[in-house]
């Protein structure tokens, strides 16, 4: 998968503002080309200054025809096609709670601690692949040493809010003004002056609930009805 993402890039880079359009459709619809939109129009306005405008222009034509092409697959029955750009979630979200869990038990089980050993036992309990003899993945593992101590974590719990805090804007609609000055009032605005439990609750009318991101594996019911949000 990586090399054919270098040689779309490639091949982006080689065809100019066509290469972009290709690119940016390609990840609004079929592909997951992560930051490959951005790092690729970055440098093609470092390269060619005078031309900001057209390949902004170029890459917000090819985003909205790749998300128009893939919801009209949806409605004509393709939910299967768009259902599989999702099909490594799973395997996905099981590595983050791999590298969430070896990240807890580093940093909690006392100064000497054979990082290899854990990491083979830990990746036994929880991926569907065995550890591999004699090599050390654990040491390409930058968040280890990059000031994060045991919060790793927080990018997939994040998500979970993050489910969560949608569901208001499915039940109110995606451009209800409403639900979105909410939004901005309640969790926006306050920021970190209240724990972030306090204002997701204030937003949604109720504790935050797992539910939605669940639902994404068809493993629960539909999240319950918000109750009475703040004005």
């Amino acid at each position: 998968m990586g090399r054919l993402l270098s040689r779309v890039q490639s091949l982006a880079l080689a065809l100019g503002a066509p290469g972009l359009l290709l690119v940016t459709f390609l990840d609004s619809s079929f592909l997951s080309l992560p930051e490959a939109t951005d790092l690729l129009l970055i440098w093609m306005v470092v390269q060619h200054k005078t031309l900001m405008p057209l390949y902004a222009g170029t890459a917000v034509v090819g985003s909205v025809a790749g998300s128009l092409v893939l919801y009209y697959i949806g409605r004509k029955g393709g939910d299967a096609l768009v259902r599989s750009r999702y099909v490594d979630d799973a395997y996905d979200y099981t590595g983050q709670i791999f590298y969430s869990e070896i990240d807890m038990a580093y940093h909690s089980s006392g100064p000497h601690v054979d990082t290899t050993a854990m990491w083979d036992k830990v990746e036994g309990q929880l991926m569907p692949l065995p550890a591999v003899a004699g090599v050390h993945p654990q040491a390409s593992f930058g968040h280890l040493m990059g000031g994060y101590d045991a919060g790793y974590y927080g990018y997939l719990w994040s998500k979970v809010y993050a489910q969560d805090l949608f569901t208001a804007f499915q039940q109110g609609g995606l451009e209800n003004p409403a639900v979105g000055m909410r939004y901005r009032k309640d969790i926006l605005e306050p920021a970190r002056t209240y724990d972030p439990d306090v204002e997701v609750q204030r937003f949604l009318g109720r504790p935050m609930s797992p539910n939605a991101f669940y639902q994404e594996f068809e493993n629960a019911p539909a999240p319950a009805p918000t109750g009475s949000p703040s004005p």
